[in-house]
């Protein structure tokens, strides 16, 4: 028997391990997409439809681990895998709120990225719309970016929040097709053996 003298003491994180266990947590979660293969045609239109937008060349729907970012479909940018500690969106996905910044190189968040400062690339804007899980968690961006510095109208802001939304259907959309798709080939083979 279990005598229990008084009532336990709630477990408080210390913050450093709450950050750990949301990363774990992002992990598990942006791996339910690991199906989606780069470059996803479905996806590449969305991209196409972002930079149509925001009047700009170049936009990408990443999918971030706590390691990587893997850029799934982009236009004016090749679908990739980066190193998170390389990657703009990689700075400001655990604020959870679109980021929107005229002049990236102005900003010391992002000066010295090889992205900003013309290592890889020269990107002046700047804008990130997250992706939010069914669960609730950020698992990636939609963003816009151009090498010259410009700033969106309010209407365009949330048009991209929007597409932002549509991602993560048409993200959802491919993952419970898979599943079925895995369900099926698994019963066809029971039913086999």
């Amino acid at each position: 028997m279990i005598r229990l003298e008084s009532p336990p003491t709630p477990v408080v994180m210390p913050a450093s391990t709450a950050a750990l266990a949301t990363r774990v947590h992002r992990d598990l979660e942006v791996g339910r997409y690991d199906h989606v293969p780069q470059g996803a045609p479905w996806l590449r239109d969305l991209a196409v439809e972002a930079a149509r937008i925001a009047g700009v060349p170049s936009a990408a729907i990443n999918l971030m681990k706590s390691t990587t970012q893997r850029t799934v479909a982009g236009v004016g940018v090749e679908p990739t895998l980066h190193a998170r500690q390389h990657s703009l969106c990689g700075v400001i996905i655990d604020e959870a709120r679109t980021v929107h910044v005229v002049d990236v190189s102005a900003d010391e968040r992002w000066a010295r990225n090889p992205f900003v400062d013309g290592r890889w690339a020269s990107i002046r804007f700047y804008g990130a719309h997250p992706l939010v899980s069914p669960s609730g968690l950020v698992v990636g961006t939609l963003c816009v970016f151009d090498d010259q510095r410009r700033e969106l109208r309010a209407s365009q802001v949330a048009e991209l929040d929007d597409l932002a939304a549509q991602v993560v259907v048409e993200l959802e959309r491919s993952r419970l097709a898979s599943l079925k798709a895995g369900v099926h080939r698994w019963v066809t083979s029971f039913s086999r053996g």
